[in-house]
């Protein structure tokens, strides 16, 4: 149940700022703002919903909605693609080897993505789905962690240096706490698929395991929190960060 209704969260928060920022986007935000938004949309609207409803990795291959679970995992790989889009864009714009890893990593994400498309066509029917695709959702576990981590480092060096331009009154404390919360969100995730790759990896069932379920819901939770005041921070909020940044400097 904790693992449902934090899907339920994951997928309304996620929906809602990846069509916000769509729409920002549209309005002349930028690439940052596209591959942002098409992160959030395509992995929460499209990706995991369409994969759960398949029956993917919890039902025998038969008894999967193949059309579903190939749609699902290629949005959940596109999603993917778009963070790591994203994070060069943000980040690493003129730096070749960002490019190159970029490059590769959205190579592999398609690849692990046909590779679950094929593996359940060719299993059979009998066959738990989970154990069918093993192989290939690790990789793509393992991309996503990649992609997430990336995010979060790189989130998190760049707030060290606006922390640092906040002291100097070069930078609006608020922009610092976004760009924190952005870091926060990309380590909250890469924590979550760590704990779920090391679970699968000693055979426990997801679904029935209490740590992956409260697992999943708490971290779901933070990383929902984190990116909704990072993109669109409430105006208490936002008074808090400016109150708390002028307290320090007195």
């Amino acid at each position: 149940m904790a693992g449902l209704l934090a899907l339920a969260v994951f997928v309304v928060f996620n929906t809602a700022v990846g069509l916000r920022l769509l729409h920002t986007a549209a309005r002349g935000g930028g690439a940052a703002a596209w591959t942002c938004g098409f992160g959030f949309t395509f992995i929460g609207l499209l990706g995991h919903p369409l994969h759960m409803i398949s029956g993917a990795g919890a039902l025998p291959v038969g008894e999967v909605d193949h059309a579903l679970s190939a749609a699902g995992s290629v949005f959940i790989a596109a999603g993917l693609s778009a963070f790591f889009a994203f994070t060069l864009i943000a980040f690493r714009r003129t730096q070749t080897w960002a490019w190159i890893f970029t490059a590769a990593g959205v190579a592999l994400l398609f690849v692990s993505a046909f590779g679950q498309i094929g593996a359940l066509a060719t299993a059979p029917p009998e066959m738990p789905s989970a154990e069918a695709t093993r192989n290939w959702s690790m990789l793509l576990g393992a991309l996503s962690t990649i992609c997430y981590a990336w995010s979060g480092i790189e989130g998190i060096a760049e707030w060290a240096r606006a922390r640092r331009r906040t002291a100097l009154g070069l930078t609006d404390p608020l922009t610092a706490n976004r760009i924190l919360l952005w870091g926060m969100h990309g380590v909250c995730v890469t924590l979550l698929n760590a704990m779920l790759m090391t679970l699968s990896a000693r055979g426990v069932n997801l679904g029935e395991s209490l740590l992956a379920q409260l697992g999943t819901a708490f971290f779901s939770l933070v990383s929902c929190t984190t990116i909704t005041l990072a993109f669109f921070p409430t105006r208490a909020w936002s008074s808090w960060v400016r109150r708390s940044a002028a307290l320090a400097e007195a």
